[in-house]
This record gives C-alpha cells, structure tokens and sequence, in this order.
C-alpha cells in the first residue's frame, strides 16, 4: 500500500524495495535486459554511423566514388551494430560462466 507521506512516488519506491526484496528481479531477468538493452544500442549506434556517414558522404559533389562512400557508410554500420551486438552476447555469456564458477 502506498504510503500517504510521500505520495505516488513513495509508493513506487515501496514496491520496488518489495519486488527487490521478494527477487523480482532475479539474475536471470537482469541478464536477459541487459543482453537486450546492449543489442538495442548496438543498433541505435549504427543508424548514428549512418546518419553521419550520409552527412560526410554528402559533403562531397556526386560522381562515381559517392556510391563507394555510400557502400562503406553502410559496411561501417554493419559492423557496429553486428559487432556491438556479438560483444553483448559474449560479455553476457563470459559473465555468467564466471558467474556459475564463482558458484560452485
């Protein structure tokens, strides 16, 4: 139940210590957010390669080389969101090795 001191915002806090306290948030679930969280910015980060990439690439008069500066802007991106997104995947898993060794 909320407390009537604080208001909403107090009874948020409430319920958050309770979920907390009865492991709402057990490893597993942070795990999975964060593998989330790491693949989702990944992919954000690479539309941010292209954005910039497309401003330089436009700063130049078209001619043949702008499609090849086209093709690299969209390589770059590639290789950041699928490369961030590999390296979310490979720390989760190295922690949770080292999670279950520490463990045992």
């Amino acid at each position: 139940m909320a407390s009537s001191v604080g208001g909403p915002i107090a009874g948020r806090i409430e319920a958050s210590a309770r979920r907390r306290q009865y492991g709402f948030y057990d490893e597993g679930m942070r795990r999975t957010l964060f593998v989330i969280g790491g693949i989702l910015l990944s992919w954000v980060l690479g539309a941010v390669v292209v954005r910039l990439g497309l401003d330089w690439a436009d700063t130049f008069p078209y001619s043949e080389a702008s499609e090849w500066r086209y093709l690299g802007v969209a390589i770059a991106a590639l290789l950041v969101a699928i490369g961030g997104s590999v390296a979310t995947v490979l720390l989760a898993r190295r922690r949770r090795r080292r999670d279950s060794a520490t463990r045992d």
